[in-house]
């Protein structure tokens, strides 16, 4: 009798202690699921920190630069622009202004301030800035600004990539028009209208482009005709740009697209002309 009690305590003891084990088990299991899950939330908000953090990087990076800039400017009105005085006529306050800034630009030749200058000042430049050696050529930048050339003489065998001369000058308010290059040289910041015509003799073609400081701005295309009426060929192009103190723009072959030798275009008829808007 003993001994089945014994064996029955002892089957009880062995499954109590099974059951143990598995409710030990899930609840292990639940804790590592909990703790799993804890880390994959603390994962994502680490990765959202860091990408705020990072944009407050380059928004403080942005307003660094914004400050800089705002201090050339300051820096720049508090060495040109003086306290006006009562007395001053309007004329001699802006004289006294260019002088300033002549002055300055004579001396202080770095690049943050000639370009403040440049981008923030253009009506006060009334000196050329050339950045490459420093000369400075007096123009004055009040009122209209205007250039206007012809071909003085009937042009043969143009080539490849060839300038435009125009050496008849019609208009050139501010003495920026080289004749016998055609190169106009802006004396004052702004935008500009800019338009050429070019009249090619029988027989020749030419494609043209006006361009600034090399680019291309706008093409035109001229082409006489041969055959029993020979007709002369006529092409005209325009655009508006864009010209800082210095740029320059003038009118050349557009590479190679031109057949045709001897005379090719024709003097009076060929034009180049600009102004600022």
């Amino acid at each position: 009798m003993m001994y089945h009690v014994f064996l029955v305590i002892s089957i009880v003891v062995i499954v109590s202690g099974h059951e143990e084990s598995k409710d030990s088990t899930t609840f292990r299991d639940c804790d590592m699921n909990a703790l799993i899950d804890q880390i994959q939330k603390l994962s994502f908000e680490n990765k959202e920190i860091v990408n705020f953090n990072s944009k407050i990087l380059r928004e403080n990076e942005n307003l660094k630069h914004s400050i800089q800039n705002l201090e050339r400017r300051v820096y720049f009105v508090e060495q040109n622009i003086p306290i006006p005085n009562s007395q001053q006529s309007k004329q001699e306050f802006e004289s006294s202004i260019q002088s300033n800034l002549f002055k300055n630009l004579t001396k202080n030749n770095s690049p943050d301030y000639l370009l403040t200058a440049k981008m923030n000042y253009p009506v006060l430049m009334s000196k050329k800035v050339n950045d490459n050696n420093h000369t400075r050529v007096k123009r004055a930048t009040s009122g209209v600004v205007a250039f206007s050339g012809v071909v003085k003489d009937t042009l043969h065998n143009i080539g490849d990539h060839q300038e435009i001369p125009f050496k008849t000058v019609v208009i050139d308010t501010h003495s920026a028009f080289h004749a016998d290059s055609g190169i106009f040289t802006s004396p004052a910041a702004g935008y500009y209208a800019v338009f050429s015509t070019i009249m090619t003799l029988p027989g020749i073609r030419l494609d043209f482009l006006i361009v600034r400081n090399g680019n291309a701005i706008c093409y035109g295309y001229s082409k006489g005709l041969n055959g029993d009426d020979k007709l002369y060929g006529t092409g005209s192009t325009s655009g508006i740009v864009y010209l800082a103190v210095g740029d320059k723009i003038w009118v050349k072959v557009h590479e190679d697209h031109h057949y045709g030798s001897g005379e090719m275009v024709l003097r009076i008829y060929s034009s180049f002309m600009g102004y600022r808007l």
